[in-house]
C-alpha cells in the first residue's frame, strides 16, 4: 500500500528542505491529516495535504503543530 509512504514523505516535508533540521515529531501529522484532509490524502499529493494540515492548524494536535511550524521556519530561512 502506498499510504504509508505518503505519510512517511509527508513527515519529511514537514520537517522542511533543511537537511540539518530533524523532524520535531516524526508522524505527528499521520492521524491529524487522515481525519482533517482525507479528500487529499487520496488525491496523494504532498502539497495538497500540506496546505490541507496548515490550514487547519488550530484543529491538529500540538505534535502536528509544531511540525507544521518547523516548516514554516525551515522554508522562511531558505
Amino acid at each position: 500500500m502506498k499510504l504509508p509512504i505518503l505519510f512517511a514523505t509527508l513527515s519529511l516535508v514537514l520537517a522542511g528542505a533543511a537537511s540539518a533540521q530533524s523532524v520535531p515529531h516524526q508522524g505527528a501529522c499521520r492521524a491529524d491529516a487522515q481525519k482533517l484532509c482525507g479528500t487529499e490524502v487520496k488525491t496523494r499529493d504532498k502539497a495538497k495535504v500540506q496546505a490541507c494540515l496548515a490550514a487547519n492548524a488550530s484543529k491538529v494536535t500540538p505534535d502536528c503543530r509544531a511540525n507544521l511550524m518547523a516548516a514554516k521556519d525551515a522554508k522562511a530561512a531558505q
